[in-house]
């Protein structure tokens, strides 16, 4: 089999080549623009969303990995004409950083397609897709001017094209045999570590580079697997927040009040949370009831303080009361739900600071 050096080719082409590698960073920055105006929209209440795939897809990860193996042959060409390569370097890093931005706007959008997150979580979100969004626009100007022509004396390459008759290696053929010889093989394999051991101490600190932001893509990427990921608590489980530690004890279903009133209203009837809760720095802390959100199927409720002098029995309705340091103390949380979710599955999401979300599945009884 015969190969070629990619060198002339990349060469002759370098316009075309930059014109298309516009094109395609043309369509990412558009991408980019959409889900920008995504996150404003929702923001401002304007749209909703309906699948995360409308707006980061395979494709685009496909298209942006593409885009770092063109402007890396290219690097590779300016580095070997021992050319200017900076921008390059700087670009390659850019969009492997895009497609983390990417990644975890993807991660954003797919908790979003089935709940509601908080909107400092949203907010922040698109302050980064903005950021690189600008960043998108401010790359495509030195790409654009490659590809056009201007300043391209400032590369020389005239005098390269000119001498490509009297620099074969630029094209030159090179035959691979590809009998299969077992001997040979192992030669072979042999010579070619010992010369990628020489590229790499040859090109050590760009490959280090390299290595360096892979490595730090799928940390990154990893994290946010496991910082998204959906553990669900049971009852009885202690959960340790930022502020608070409480369990769920129990959960129980009535449509009586205490002394056997039937309090059935508009074919509701009432889940009560009875929980344990302690504050974790001082005696001052005080519940946001509103962070404790029940999700049945593909709705969600909070909880009243409307019904508490109904259901004495069953504890303490929490109305405010600053948290104990050193003990923990027992509350209840009241929800009016419809009665055909009494059989459902119910969750409760406790969304703490710093934007962790805390999910813990019920398991109610009957408390008639």
């Amino acid at each position: 089999m015969v190969l070629r050096r990619p060198y002339a080719f990349l060469i002759k082409h370098f316009k075309k080549i930059h014109l298309v590698l516009f094109f395609i960073m043309l369509y990412i920055t558009y991408k980019g623009k959409n889900l920008l105006d995504f996150y404003n929209g929702y923001l401002s209440n304007k749209v909703s969303l309906i699948s995360s795939n409308d707006y980061i897809s395979f494709l685009l990860y496909f298209v942006i990995i593409l885009t770092v193996i063109i402007l890396f042959a290219v690097y590779y060409l300016m580095r070997y004409k021992k050319k200017p390569r900076l921008t390059y370097i700087l670009l390659m890093i850019g969009y492997l950083a895009l497609l983390i931005v990417f990644i975890y706007a993807k991660s954003n959008l797919k908790i979003l397609e089935v709940e509601v997150i908080d909107t400092k979580t949203v907010r922040l979100v698109r302050d980064i897709v903005r950021i690189a969004y600008w960043a998108q626009v401010l790359s495509l100007f030195p790409i654009l001017v490659r590809a056009l022509g201007f300043n391209i004396k400032k590369f020389d390459f005239d005098k390269d094209l000119v001498g490509l008759n009297a620099t074969a290696s630029d094209s030159e053929e090179v035959e691979v045999n590809i009998n299969v010889n077992t001997h040979i093989i192992e030669q072979k394999s042999r010579r070619q570590l010992r010369e990628l051991k020489y590229y790499y101490k040859e090109n050590k600190a760009f490959l280090n580079i390299i290595f360096a932001v892979i490595f730090i893509i799928l940390t990154i990427f990893i994290v946010i697997k496991i910082s998204t990921s959906d553990k669900i608590y049971k009852e009885k489980n202690i959960i340790d927040t930022n502020y608070m530690n409480f369990s769920i004890e129990n959960s129980y279903i009535r449509t009586t009040s205490d002394d056997g009133r039937v309090i059935v209203k508009n074919n509701n009837v009432y889940l009560l949370v009875n929980m344990n809760v302690k504050s974790k720095y001082d005696n001052n802390y005080v519940i946001d009831t509103n962070k404790f959100i029940l999700k049945i199927k593909d709705n969600t409720y909070l909880p009243t303080k409307k019904y508490y002098d109904s259901f004495k029995e069953m504890g303490i309705g929490y109305r405010k009361q600053t948290l104990s340091y050193e003990n923990y103390n027992n509350y209840i949380l009241v929800y009016s739900i419809p009665e055909n979710y009494r059989k459902s599955e119910m969750i409760i999401r406790y969304d703490d600071a710093y934007d962790k979300i805390y999910r813990i599945k019920l398991n109610p009884v009957n408390g008639d």
